[in-house]
């Protein structure tokens, strides 16, 4: 269906809720607007298709001022999406994504909204080699906040997707940003730039930072990518590198000033971050 517009009063006043309490756009120009929806989703099971809202999604349709909680992904977009906007949104308490642009969706937005405590990528563009590629998807101007596993925003495969001006803070168990080819995902290329974020690191990185060379290397790395920030909060966007890549062992910063350090994350990471926010840089 082509055309469709479901308004409410306020996310705090139009409420659908339960067990199949979901939308699904298999057309264009779904709009949606000013109410919530709440899941009944108890445990998460990758073969039931319990999201909030789901499907293709063709061109000019559009989530605002839209709740979604309590189900398994709160907006689930493909495969072959495209010119979804998706804008000053709520997203809690997933059992996984809480936006997954999947299988060739492209064109698509998801700005101005707030995610806390997904169960996997908060935001990600998934490009898997047996569907199309992903493009010019762009994550902007959104906080993240304590997703239990995977990342604040993920990249797998795709071209010209872009992440830029969010908050990240407490990701548990990866890195705010994770931006690679994953098993059967296409090669990623995308831009990066003026994110922020407030860091946990595994203890799996080992790191040297050697005050001679004025250099920090990462001497062994299974985590890929990790956005760096002040260690008890974020620096200015204009002194925050926006992206470490390391998808070797060896990749290099250059710093300007030092401080020695040669260990195992997170204690040689944050020394690596109080040298990364010095003045100057």
């Amino acid at each position: 269906m082509d055309n469709l517009t479901i308004r409410g009063a306020g996310m705090w006043y139009s409420t659908l809720y339960g067990a199949f309490a979901d939308l699904n756009c298999f057309g264009s120009a779904c709009k949606y607007s000013d109410f919530s929806v709440f899941g009944d989703t108890v445990f998460r099971d990758d073969s039931a298709p319990d999201s909030n809202f789901s499907g293709p999604t063709g061109a000019g349709s559009s989530l605002e001022n839209i709740w979604m909680e309590h189900s398994k992904t709160g907006y689930w977009v493909g495969p072959g999406g495209s010119g979804l906007d998706i804008k000053n949104c709520r997203v809690r308490n997933l059992f996984a994504d809480g936006v997954n642009f999947f299988g060739g969706t492209s064109n698509s937005i998801v700005e101005g909204s707030h995610f806390r405590n997904t169960g996997d990528d908060s935001m990600a563009s998934w490009s898997p080699n047996n569907k199309a590629s992903n493009s010019n998807n762009i994550f902007r101007f959104n906080t993240v906040q304590a997703p239990w596993l995977a990342n604040c925003f993920g990249i797998y495969g795709g071209n010209d997707n872009k992440i830029e001006d969010n908050i990240c803070s407490d990701a548990v168990l990866g890195p705010p940003m994770l931006i690679v080819p994953l098993l059967a995902v296409l090669p990623p290329a995308c831009s990066v730039s003026r994110n922020a974020s407030m860091l946990m690191v595994p203890a799996l990185i080992s790191v040297k930072i050697d005050c001679a060379e004025s250099m920090v290397t990462v001497l062994a790395a299974p985590i890929v990518a990790l956005s760096f920030a002040g260690p008890v909060g974020t620096m200015p966007h204009d002194q925050l590198p926006a992206l470490a890549q390391l998808p070797v062992a060896g990749f290099q910063v250059q710093l300007a000033a030092c401080s020695s350090w040669v260990g195992t994350a997170p204690r040689a990471i944050s020394a690596a971050m109080e040298t990364l926010s010095a003045p100057g840089l």
